[in-house]
C-alpha cells in the first residue's frame, strides 16, 4: 500500500515536470513570436 502510493507519487512529479516543461516551450514560444512581431513593426516604422 505504501509502495503504491510512492509510486504514484513519484508518477504525479514525473508527469508535472513533463507538463511544466511543455507550457513552458510554449510560453518562450508566444514570447518570442511577440517579441519578433513587436521588432518587425518597430523596423517597418523606422525605416
Amino acid at each position: 500500500m505504501i509502495y503504491k502510493i510512492i509510486v504514484l507519487r513519484s508518477y504525479k512529479l514525473v508527469f508535472g515536470a513533463i507538463e511544466f516543461k511543455k507550457n513552458r516551450f510554449e510560453i518562450l514560444k508566444i514570447q518570442k513570436d511577440f517579441l519578433f512581431k513587436n521588432f518587425k513593426d518597430c523596423w517597418n516604422q523606422n525605416g
